[in-house]
């Protein structure tokens, strides 16, 4: 098989080997390896024997990939003691070379666990038996002893990257390719795979050595059928010249980070996924609301909010509002690359209050002739009780330009005023309904409430809110 380098060479030379067979096709050859029990250091594990259980897990993971001939446990282990060689950790040049001689083994997986307090650390490398270098080292950092397996299993599969799956395009019809690779070899439904041709040679000048041999892409293609020995392909793309018999095709492994799930805190959750076909500076939005048909608006830009919306990262005022509901609003900063999904549950408002009866006994009435008389909440008060700024506005206005209302209103302002003034997250709607209470206390024109009003002018984050409580001091 052509190689891209001598790197290459010396890498896929115990990667992928083909052999002729009977029937004139290529066999695939599984890369024989040996696991060693992992190191470990620190604190003890609560589970004993964890460098073994490890050991365990990568064996288990390699052998379903499928492109992997894993030497068993039990007989490595077994030939390490006729050997007299250490079971873990890195092992000398002479070391691996013997066990390479005995086994068969091309690669050895060896590495190391260190447990720290509230984190644990696993270090992996990939030892070439022919010189005992590290071809290469990956590691994964987890909290906990119950994370540890899953974590394990995303180490091995950034291990697999470096053992490309390597065939050749056997056949073309229309936009399907069929290559010599199958279930022998590991290969499944939806992987990827790149298709190049071999160009210039590029030699050393001097030494005449070959240095690199150029590989000229023309295209990609996914895996959508797998037979023993040959797989079937949809093209995705192609460049250059395109997609013929008889080119290279080489796997490639996309590892997609996890889900992060952030709790923003009130209610707010936002989980984000990356999402590789989105531009450098962009995002794409979606939201989840309880209840689901909620609306939603995003106050401080003009496109209105569509689910699955593409936006520039930056900042962005939300607003989630439904009747019966008390509204939330969030400044949110978001970042390119990811898919977001904010996820909110409205709070019902409360309950209005019962109307109370009492029995008012007058002096001019017979007690047998009781007058009742119902006290109700004011319509004012309901409103300004509201979690919907649009309320607390209309309020403030009804009470500036009706007539005086009733104590229990002026009450009502102030207590809403006292309990909002400072929030910063409720956005520019909130500031205006503040500044419309500060003016209709104002309207009051009872000096009792002066303290309120230069509570906020001394202790408002918002400049506007401040020069607001100023003026209407000086009006009350």
């Amino acid at each position: 098989m052509n190689t891209k380098s001598l790197a290459g060479v010396v890498l896929l030379s115990f990667l992928l080997v083909f052999g002729s067979v009977g029937k004139g096709h290529c066999e695939f050859i599984k890369t024989k390896i040996a696991v060693l029990d992992f190191e470990v250091h620190g604190k003890a594990f609560h589970t004993r024997d964890m460098g073994a259980i490890v050991s365990e897990w990568f064996i288990t993971t390699l052998v379903k990939d499928g492109r992997f001939d894993v030497v068993e446990r039990a007989m490595l282990q077994k030939i390490l003691a006729e050997q007299k060689l250490g079971a873990t950790g890195l092992i000398a040049e002479d070391s691996a070379s013997r066990i390479g001689k005995i086994l068969g083994v091309k690669i050895i997986i060896t590495g190391s666990i260190l447990h720290l307090t509230g984190n644990i650390e696993v270090n992996s490398r990939i030892i070439n038996v022919e010189n005992g270098s590290i071809i290469a080292a990956e590691n994964i950092r987890c909290d906990t002893e119950a994370e540890l397996q899953t974590q394990i299993k995303r180490l091995t599969a950034r291990i697999v990257k470096n053992f490309p799956l390597t065939g050749y395009i056997v056949k073309r019809k229309n936009q399907s390719v069929m290559i010599d690779l199958g279930l022998d070899s590991g290969i499944h439904a939806g992987m990827e795979f790149i298709v190049y041709k071999e160009g210039a040679v590029i030699k050393h000048p001097k030494t005449g050595e070959v240095l690199d041999v150029e590989q000229v892409l023309t295209g990609r293609i996914k895996i959508t059928g797998v037979q023993r020995n040959m797989a079937e392909a949809s093209i995705l793309k192609e460049e250059g010249d395109g997609i013929s018999y008889g080119q290279l095709v080489k796997s490639v492994q996309i590892v997609r980070k996890a889900p992060e799930t952030r709790n923003l805190g009130d209610g707010w959750v936002l989980t984000l996924r990356e999402v590789p076909d989105l531009g450098s500076n962009e995002f794409r939005l979606s939201f989840k609301t309880v209840p689901n048909d909620a609306s939603i608006r995003i106050l401080n830009i003009e496109p209105r909010y569509s689910p699955g919306m593409v936006l520039q990262s930056g900042r962005y005022h939300i607003e989630i509002s439904r009747p019966g509901y008390q509204t939330a609003v969030r400044w949110l900063t978001l970042l390119a690359g990811r898919e977001v999904v904010c996820s909110k549950t409205l709070s019902p408002l409360p309950e209005p209050e019962r109307v109370e009866e009492h029995v008012v006994e007058t002096d001019t009435e017979p007690a047998s002739e009781k007058k009742e008389i119902r006290e109700e909440i004011s319509p004012l008060v309901l409103l300004l009780r509201s979690n919907d700024a649009r309320d607390k506005i209309k309020a403030a206005k009804e009470i500036i330009n009706g007539e005086n209302p009733d104590k229990t209103v002026y009450e009502e302002v102030e207590k809403q005023l006292l309990a909002g003034y400072e929030n910063e997250d409720g956005g520019r709607r909130h500031t205006d309904a503040m500044a419309w209470l500060c003016k209709a206390l104002s309207s009051s024109h009872d000096e009792k409430y002066s303290e309120t009003l230069e509570t906020v002018r001394d202790n408002s984050p918002s400049f506007k809110l401040t020069m607001y409580a100023a003026t209407s001091l000086l009006q009350l």
